[in-house]
């Protein structure tokens, strides 16, 4: 006798069409608070002292030296995911895959874009430091939904173009305007939907512990850059802003290893 689930189950297209409606309702509310913030919320200006980091020893003729090397990270890890992604496809879906390919791409010139800035900090150099930023971040998420929900290629690819374009936009308008709240919503809305859609969804091939830990690293790396000169008179000298480099890539390096889990083969 044939089992209930199986005269029921439900046809690939239906699974398909449930998991695009999943995606877009997470991928969405992005913008409806980027509207929000735009009409109810002042604008959010940069501080004055920004570029005044506490460590700016000079060692080797290189200024600000700690704050430019901890950016080495960055680029490590930005080439390992390209190159892991492209020489393996395992069972991660091409939606997802491509989303994580844009993704390393963005963290390594985070890397470099971030070690341009230290040479010489001011707001023309800080762009291309936030603009691999906001990218990594939109491409991350737009890679863990796709991963998560099992995305159709076709419908993550646009999304994926969509919030890089918006990602861009974000700094964009911060050049010119100087106002920061839509590369704010770029950056902190992964962290606040990618638990939500943890605890709502069934568990894939990158695990929800990985995930979470991968932010808590991230959140504890944006406290770090707050406390930038008490931070380095206790540990070791390495100040806060440092230390935000090497949490931020600690957590991506977390996203890697789930990245290259998900691609190994049996064989592997």
């Amino acid at each position: 006798m044939h089992r209930i689930s199986h005269i029921y189950r439900p046809l690939p297209e239906i699974v398909e069409v449930e998991n695009s409606i999943r995606f877009m309702a997470a991928f969405v509310p992005a913008f409806v608070i980027a509207l929000i913030a735009s009409i109810f919320v002042a604008p959010v200006a940069q501080p004055e002292n920004y570029h005044a980091f506490h460590d700016a020893r000079v060692v080797a003729g290189i200024p600000n030296f700690m704050n430019v090397v901890s950016n080495l990270p960055f680029a490590m890890i930005g080439m390992l995911g390209l190159h892991r992604l492209y020489a393996r496809g395992g069972e991660m879906n091409a939606g997802a895959r491509n989303c994580f390919r844009i993704m390393f791409a963005a963290v390594l010139a985070t890397g470099a874009g971030s070690a341009w800035y230290h040479l010489a900090p001011d707001n023309q150099s800080l762009f291309f430091d936030r603009l691999p930023i906001a990218i990594t971040a939109s491409a991350l998420f737009c890679g863990f939904l796709a991963e998560r929900l099992d995305a159709p290629a076709r419908l993550a690819h646009i999304a994926l173009a969509i919030a890089v374009a918006v990602a861009a936009a974000s700094v964009l308008h911060w050049s010119v305007s100087g106002d920061l709240r839509f590369y704010i919503v770029v950056q902190f809305y992964p962290l606040i939907a990618i638990p939500a859609v943890i605890l709502l969804t069934a568990p894939s091939r990158l695990p929800g512990a990985g995930w979470l830990l991968a932010l808590a690293l991230y959140v504890a790396a944006k406290a770090a850059e707050l406390f930038d000169e008490a931070l380095s008179h206790s540990l070791f000298s390495l100040s806060g802003h440092t230390l935000k480099h090497l949490l931020a890539a600690l957590a991506l390096w977390v996203v890697w290893r789930m990245a290259r889990h998900a691609t190994m083969t049996r064989a592997e």
